[in-house]
């Protein structure tokens, strides 16, 4: 814009010194052409007088005339140093001051000669071929008695005119430039004070445009002085000061926003109204198996399902929002979609949420009431059973009404069993039973709980053995609940092991825990049901292990967590199965007497 502003003005400048100049140097060339003519006329008139009683003496001939001619021209050229010529009233040339007369021409159509014989004066500027140079010719008529007999013509070449006027131009030039550079520097430094301001509005706005939004521009301070530009450079700062803070909030809602979505459990996606992705949060991502980035993909590229598509197409269609629950992906999830229109139909919002866990834990819950009604529905039916045949008449027979009541005592006893059983994985689960850890010796557990079951082993036909290092650290454990743990698991081994089997309990040390191993040589678990096991009356061969509860692998299960332990299962069909624990050592185990709430993990 400086130069815009410059060029311009140089230019204008410049053309206007140029015209300048060419009229100065057409002006004065024309004074000093009048000043020369004006002088040579008047010598032209002198000349004129002083040959006009020369020209008028009557001569025998026209050589006679110019005999006497020629010396006077001469003589009157040297004195007034100019080139003097004097030519008759019919155009022959009597005399010349600088050449031949008899080698000249006939002068009568010269110009200045026909005006001054026609009007009294004369002038021509031309060049001359007799002398070769440009010459100013003035002509006066030669009057004798009021008789025009002739002419006089004065010359001098325009050469002193040419140098004089370069003189004066040379000095008028210098003039003009000196003029020309002036002006063109203060065009220059004017264009420059008026674009100083825009060159750093410039700059600042890229600075901006690059995000440097603190970028300013100095403006004076005294209204008065800031001008249209000044106070466009004040705008452009109040704007910059604005946009910071207007960036600044977006930033930080951005920030909320993103923190916000990376956070939530729930899947984000935000279409446009073309179906294209604009946003989605890491949750979609997980909840719909996406690898690659979903920004700028199509919705049926990310969902890979045309029903939850077809839920936001008919939020948006019908204006209103839309809520299902939808069976995706392998392995199969559970989603509850929810679908809504953005304002001004701009797209669509789908929530997506994942109910998976719901659903399971709703089947167990249907299968905790009917595994529980199947373990109560056996015994009562017995009792009825029992009862009815005492009412029938079995309570006559006293040694039949006592084997029934001793049946009568197993059922009850069984469901007494399923209720303690059930109040103690209750009290486990939710926290409200109290452990008490101390240190304890893990060969200390394990032969207590081979004391007590090795009888029941023994008339199994099942040789128990306990294999444990008595150098073992001490472990962190409540005796009471963790020998009930051993004796579940032992009691399920000799359940589940054939006569001649082995039952093996192992304690070795790993790392800072202790890990126990009950080892039987059994049918084996097969490895479909494996992750099942500890679940809540979750049973292998329900037609075989139709004495038990189910319920002893989920207290051991809880039990061993509560303690900051592991429990796991190994086992390979028809060569045994290994249920193994952890328990951490006392030495780096958390304080004695805490809640099962404050253990578990």
């Amino acid at each position: 814009m400086q130069w815009r502003i410059a060029i311009p003005y140089t230019v204008l400048i410049g053309l206007c010194l140029l015209g300048l100049g060419a009229y100065l140097a057409t002006v004065l060339r024309q004074l000093q052409l009048d000043q020369l003519e004006t002088q040579l006329a008047g010598e032209a008139r002198l000349v004129a007088e002083v040959v006009a009683p020369v020209l008028g003496t009557p001569a025998t001939g026209d050589t006679g005339r110019s005999d006497r001619v020629q010396p006077l021209a001469h003589r009157l050229g040297e004195q007034i140093r100019a080139r003097v010529t004097i030519i008759d009233a019919t155009g022959v040339v009597l005399g010349d001051s600088d050449e031949d007369p008899r080698q000249m021409d006939n002068h009568a159509r010269r110009p200045e000669i026909a005006e001054a014989l026609a009007h009294g004066s004369g002038s021509s500027a031309r060049y001359s071929t007799t002398l070769s140079r440009d010459l100013l010719y003035v002509a006066a008529p030669i009057v004798l008695d009021d008789a025009t007999i002739g002419a006089a013509r004065v010359a001098v070449a325009l050469d002193t005119i040419t140098s004089s006027l370069n003189r004066v131009l040379l000095g008028v030039g210098t003039a003009l430039v000196v003029t020309a550079a002036l002006a063109v520097g203060l065009a220059v430094w004017i264009a420059d004070t008026v674009t100083a301001t825009l060159r750093r509005l410039t700059a600042a706005a890229g600075d901006v445009a690059r995000g440097r939004l603190r970028s300013t521009v100095p403006v004076p301070v005294p209204r008065s002085e800031r001008g249209e530009v000044g106070q466009l450079a004040d705008a452009f700062n109040r704007m910059a000061s604005e946009l910071e803070v207007q960036v600044t909030s977006l930033a930080r809602e951005r920030d909320v926003l993103a923190g916000v979505l990376a956070n939530m459990a729930d899947g984000i996606l935000v279409v446009d109204a073309r179906g294209t992705v604009l946003l989605a949060n890491e949750a979609a991502m997980r909840l719909l198996d996406v690898v690659e980035q979903p920004e700028g993909l199509s919705l049926a590229r990310v969902v890979r399902d045309h029903e939850i598509c077809q839920v936001l197409e008919q939020a948006v269609a019908h204006g209103a929002r839309r809520t299902e629950v939808r069976r995706t992906g392998q392995p199969a999830r559970h989603l509850r979609v929810a679908a809504a229109p953005l304002k001004d139909n701009t797209g669509g919002l789908l929530v997506l949420r994942s109910v998976s866990q719901e659903r399971r834990v709703e089947n167990l819950r249907r299968d905790f009431i009917a595994n529980v009604s199947h373990e109560l529905r056996t015994p009562i039916a017995s009792l009825k059973a029992l009862v009815e045949t005492l009412e029938d008449g079995a309570l006559d027979d006293p040694p039949a009404a006592r084997d029934f009541l001793g049946r009568m005592h197993i059922e009850v006893d069984g469901m007494a069993q399923l209720v303690q059983e059930l109040l103690e994985l209750s009290r486990v689960e939710s926290g409200q039973g109290e452990l008490h850890p101390e240190p304890i010796a893990p060969a200390e557990l394990l032969h207590s709980a081979a004391e007590r079951l090795g009888p029941q082993a023994e008339r199994a036909g099942l040789a128990l053995t306990v294999d444990v290092d008595d150098g073992l650290p001490p472990v962190l454990a409540d005796r009471a609940r963790v020998e009930h743990v051993l004796l579940a698991l032992i009691h399920n081994a000799i359940k589940f092991t054939p006569p001649d089997g082995q039952i093996a309990l192992v304690a070795v040390l790993e790392g800072s825990e202790v890990r126990f191993s009950v080892v039987d040589t059994g049918a084996g678990i097969p490895s479909e049901h494996l992750p099942r096991i500890f679940e809540r009356f979750y049973k292998v061969d329900r037609a075989r292990s139709a004495g038990g509860t189910g319920l002893g692998l989920a207290i051991a299960k809880h039990v061993i967590q509560a303690l900051n332990g592991r429990i796991w299962a190994e086992s390979e069909t028809g060569r045994g199965t290994a249920v193994r624990f952890t328990l951490p050592i006392a030495a780096r185990g958390p304080s004695f007497g805490m809640p099962v709430s404050s253990l578990t993990a």
